[in-house]
């Protein structure tokens, strides 16, 4: 169950972003806190402007500088 669905005042993007925060995988994670920045600046610059968060695609500026292995086997 996601926050949004808890409370409905509580924007799908937030939810999404404290789901991506809390994931039980690392590498379902935010790797990097600047990938976090990003997308709070985007939040708050969109509140700012128009007192509503519209959806957009998470961690898309995400990037990790070091190589991570899945903790997943595939074969």
């Amino acid at each position: 169950m996601q926050i949004h669905q808890i409370n409905p005042n509580i924007l799908l993007v937030l939810s999404e972003l404290v789901k991506k925060l809390m994931a039980k995988n690392a590498e379902n994670r935010y790797q990097s806190a600047l990938g976090i920045k990003h997308d709070l600046e985007i939040c708050l610059n969109q509140w700012q402007a128009t007192e509503s968060i519209e959806y957009f695609p998470l961690g898309e500026r995400d990037i990790s500088d070091c190589f991570i292995i899945p903790e997943k086997l595939y074969g």
